[in-house]
């Protein structure tokens, strides 16, 4: 997977990277948003380890949108800047819709990506909130991220759920979502750190 994201990397020497999702991509709850978020956490990553690379981010995300608007402002705000590899995070907002408008939103989303460019890598990335875990914890998931794998396994899409990595830390703090978070939702500077490795190791297999 990734295969046009490798190609690039090693042949083209540049790589536009796109974020299209809600708040916890755009930053929400970090002291600097592009910086110490999991998204700026990772953009550092690549650039350290490809310092041949030329980099260029897209800043598609918005706190409090779901796919519903997402697909109305994907061509402007995202393929505008001509993104090769998209990271798409709307799992947690879309969960606030009803389940028909999670499954058409989200799946026309995709479909506007790939028909713009067929060669541009997709990655599903699932983040989690205190309210979406007791919801995971008594029915095993909860919609939209069940309607997003779905539509990730149809279109042979790659999965990093930093979400579940985040709930595993809290846990282990004794269930204190504050150790983690600033507000039970978005990822203190801690919890972004906790994020972003594991959107690292992800990417590295």
């Amino acid at each position: 997977m990734l295969n046009n994201t490798i190609y690039r990397l090693k042949k083209e020497k540049k790589l536009t990277i796109g974020y299209f999702g809600g708040s916890i991509t755009e930053g929400a709850g970090a002291t600097s948003w592009d910086n110490t978020s999991w998204r700026g956490l990772l953009n550092q990553h690549l650039r350290e380890t490809y310092p041949d690379v030329e980099f260029k981010e897209v800043m598609a995300a918005i706190g409090g949108t779901g796919t519903d608007f997402g697909l109305c402002r994907c061509g402007h705000d995202l393929l505008a800047g001509k993104p090769d590899l998209v990271f798409i995070e709307f799992a947690t907002n879309d969960s606030a819709l009803p389940q028909k408008e999670q499954m058409l939103g989200y799946e026309n989303c995709l479909r506007q990506i790939l028909n713009y460019d067929d060669t541009v890598d997709i990655v599903v990335v699932f983040t989690i909130t205190k309210a979406l875990e007791k919801t995971l914890l008594e029915k095993g998931s909860f919609s939209s991220r069940a309607i997003q794998e779905t539509l990730a396994h149809y279109y042979g899409l790659p999965m990093v759920n930093i979400g579940e990595h985040l709930r595993i830390a809290v846990a282990n703090a004794g269930g204190d979502w504050l150790k983690y978070t600033t507000d039970e939702v978005h990822p203190n500077d801690d919890g972004y750190v906790v994020c972003a490795e594991v959107m690292k190791t992800a990417l590295a297999k």
